[in-house]
């Protein structure tokens, strides 16, 4: 009998080991803009930064891209930062990615999606640009009438 619980104790540590924690924030308050502002995080891979811009479109709005110093962005209500990186295991994947909007200094609409424990799970091997996404529909609503792209 004791073995049996062991055994179970090592399986229950094993699976929870090899979670995945996705958190999402949708914006409370109602985005009085359709233009956005993506402030350009050089260090994420190129697929990123084009699936937000993707998505933005499809929902409603106007993304703009700036770099980080550029004095444009003051004149934005509301500004994304995001990071994002990726890790391999037999293939290459997305395995963090966090995603904030940020209107007057605070942050309004956020997201976080974490792999990085995901161990044996495969639900690990997400495609970046559907994640992208997946956050970003549940973050944001839709602007001017825009339809969610049929799945």
């Amino acid at each position: 009998m004791k073995k049996y619980i062991v055994a179970l104790l090592i399986v229950g540590l094993f699976l929870s080991a090899c979670s995945i924690r996705q958190e999402i924030t949708p914006s409370a308050e109602q985005i009085e803009t359709d233009e956005i502002c993506i402030v350009d995080n050089p260090a994420v891979r190129n697929g990123f930064l084009e699936a937000m811009q993707k998505t933005l479109v499809e929902r409603g709005y106007k993304p703009k891209v700036f770099s980080k110093n550029d004095k444009a962005l003051d004149d934005c209500k509301y500004n994304i930062i995001y990071t994002a990186n990726w890790k391999w295991d037999l293939a290459l994947y997305m395995a963090y990615a966090k995603i904030d909007v940020i209107h007057n200094n605070r942050v309004v609409a956020a997201a976080l999606y974490d792999s990085n424990h995901g161990g044996a799970n495969p639900k690990k091997w997400v495609k970046g640009d559907n994640k992208v996404n997946e956050l970003l529909s549940q973050m944001l609503p839709l602007k001017n009438g825009a339809q969610p792209p049929m799945q």
